[in-house]
């Protein structure tokens, strides 16, 4: 029989057939299809319960009653007794008991059937035979695994790829939620299999479990996590995402079993739903705070204090990919520009190559860096002050005194707008210094790194100049 029959044949309603099946009383078996096959001996159980349930007896005592350890007699006669003191309205209960104390010798022999008639069960049990939904707690557990997981995406991010947090894409952002879910469908099992929780259902007080109360296998766990990814969150996908929840909701909140339920059994603790959304909000804080600073942490140099040429070189290096300006050029470990002939970069300007550094150093520390470019021609592109940013950048985020609190501001003051490649600019961070000198001669207009003539066959002449320094 399929759910559908055994409740019309049973009478009672398919939560109450979940919630039995979830206490153990019954142990319906599984079609090819994963779907439960319902037999006559499950449903002559079902009566069984249903009638003892109605005469007020405990899921305890019928489990007693089923196992042999309680004699129905004893129980019928005892129940029998307790009932006499609760007046007529339940007349009809206490006789029932007396018919069966003196007609049936034991719990296999008890024939429901031939007692309901005519008496009318305790609705009030049937109300309790029901497992009190969770969705909230059950939403918010998956959400603080997604968040956990989205921690780990955000630590391979920025603390191993050393992404930019401000020009995450679009695109980033959506594959990093799904590898926070495929993150997820790999680890869940695990957990499943050997904790019975993950980290969220532990704070929501939830464990997953087999119906007879042992541990899912791994290979249950993972065909339930599946089920879930497919099923409840849509594959990620954020539309088909939001679809799925709310299907899934409604058939929770319906009695119904879920896709990823089959052969598994969710119980709650016994904890308020309001000390649970606390406990959520709180988690979900403190993850955006470690989020926001693992992102902040990764625009830190790799060097930091009194700098070397070679540890100079490095950090501009690393902010010049930071920062996306193309990896043709770098700096190797004397300070020098060196092209890098694999990497499908064009540079223009600046003749053969970037300007070149030239550097202070006293007692091998760097104490200033000194660049200037000079070209004569009627349109002039790439005028290198990106190199000059990036230069005042590696030094003065190295440092003292700079960390990921205020990381930021020296960041804003190289992408300030102040800061053309046609005009002057100054700016001082902790103790450097920098001074950015821009002379041009001639009628031009300049736009996103290029000068340009405006007088046709009149070049134009550029002379830029670069200096970074630390205070004495």
């Amino acid at each position: 029989m399929n759910i559908k029959e055994i409740e019309e044949r049973s009478g009672l309603t398919r939560a109450n057939i979940r919630y039995y099946e979830q206490e153990g009383l019954i142990a319906p078996a599984r079609r090819e299809n994963k779907y439960r096959d319902y037999s006559e001996e499950d449903l002559e159980t079902l009566l069984r319960v249903a009638l003892l349930r109605s005469l007020g007896f405990s899921l305890d005592e019928i489990r007693r009653l089923q196992s042999g350890e309680l004699e129905l007699a004893a129980a019928m006669r005892e129940r029998s007794a307790a009932l006499e003191s609760e007046g007529q309205r339940l007349l009809a209960a206490r006789n029932v008991c007396d018919a069966i104390s003196r007609e049936v010798t034991s719990y296999s022999a008890l024939r429901p059937e031939d007692y309901l008639n005519g008496f009318e069960p305790d609705a009030a049990a049937k109300q309790r035979d029901v497992a009190e939904p969770h969705p909230l707690r059950r939403y918010l557990a998956r959400a603080i695994d997604l968040t956990l997981t989205g921690i780990l995406v955000s630590f391979v991010q920025f603390m191993l790829l050393h992404h930019n947090l401000v020009n995450i894409s679009k695109a980033e952002i959506f594959l990093c939620g799904l590898a926070g879910w495929g993150l997820l469908v790999l680890i869940e099992p695990l957990l499943l299999s050997r904790f019975a929780a993950t980290a969220g259902k532990w704070c929501m007080g939830i464990t997953v479990t087999r119906p007879d109360g042992e541990r899912l296998s791994y290979g249950e766990a993972l065909e339930r996590t599946a089920a879930v990814w497919l099923y409840g969150a849509g594959l990620g996908i954020s539309i088909v995402e939001l679809v799925c929840n709310y299907r899934s909701y409604r058939r929770y909140m319906n009695g119904e079993e879920l896709a990823w339920e089959s052969g598994s059994v969710e119980r709650f603790d016994e904890r308020g739903t309001g000390r649970m959304v606390l406990l959520y909000a709180a988690i979900t804080a403190l993850s955006l705070a470690l989020t926001l600073a693992m992102g902040l942490s990764a625009a830190l140099p790799p060097n930091r204090g009194e700098l070397t040429v070679a540890e100079f070189a490095e950090n501009v290096n690393f902010y010049r990919d930071f920062f996306d300006y193309g990896e043709r050029w770098s700096l190797d470990e004397n300070g020098e520009w060196a092209e890098n002939q694999y990497e499908n970069v064009v540079y223009f300007g600046g003749g053969d190559g970037p300007a070149p550094f030239t550097y202070t150093v006293e007692e091998g520390t760097l104490r200033a860096v000194h660049w200037a470019y000079t070209e004569t021609a009627e349109t002039i592109y790439g005028t290198g002050d990106e190199n000059a940013r990036m230069a005042y950048l590696a030094l003065a985020a190295a440092q003292k005194g700079t960390s990921l609190f205020n990381i930021r501001g020296v960041i804003e003051q190289i992408g300030s707008n102040s800061w053309e490649g046609d005009a002057d600019y100054s700016a001082a961070w902790k103790n450097v210094e920098m001074r950015y000198d821009a002379r041009i001669e001639g009628e031009y207009y300049y736009s996103e790194g290029f000068f340009l003539s405006v007088q046709d066959g009149q070049p134009i002449t550029v002379t830029l100049t670069f200096d970074a320094k630390l205070a004495e």
